[in-house]
């Protein structure tokens, strides 16, 4: 219920600010399907595939973590973030509940992410703002060198 009455809302304050629908695509993801899905929030996997553990196929936390820097984000200071932080800093699978686990299985994994997972997987697909960061990073970077 509160993701559907948050959704409402925002949906209230875009057409009051004629903006966009929040069901708008972006990129391969479709908002509206996500919200639909609420029982069991879906990532796509292809995402996620290069912070598993090769060997366990958990997700190794801070492979994630560099993800989603390399997207332009700090999630560790983030306030949009600090839900999802903590439920994996909470999660059954961490011993010491004042620091990131080391790694952590999918279902925990995707549980922990429930309450961003537009969010992430439009950052971790490319599909923010600056859709590729770290790109962007690299000609800013080279514009001051050529300048200085």
């Amino acid at each position: 219920n509160l993701v559907i009455n948050i959704s409402t809302e925002m949906h209230k304050q875009m057409q009051d600010n004629n903006s966009l629908s929040p069901f708008t695509h972006v990129g391969n993801f479709d908002a509206k399907s996500e919200i639909s899905n609420i029982g069991g929030p879906e990532i796509d996997l292809d995402l996620i595939q290069d912070f598993l553990d090769e060997d366990s196929l958990d997700v190794v936390i801070a492979k994630f973590l560099k993800g989603l820097q390399q997207s332009g984000l700090r999630p560790l200071s983030d306030p949009r973030f600090k839900a999802t932080m903590d439920r994996i800093r909470q999660s059954d699978e961490n011993d010491d509940k004042s620091s990131m686990p080391e790694r952590m299985n999918i279902e925990d994994f995707k549980r922990c992410l429930s309450n961003n997972m537009v969010f992430i997987q439009s950052a971790l697909s490319g599909n923010l703002i600056i859709p590729h960061w770290r790109n962007f990073t690299r000609v800013i970077a080279d514009m001051f060198e050529e300048c200085r």
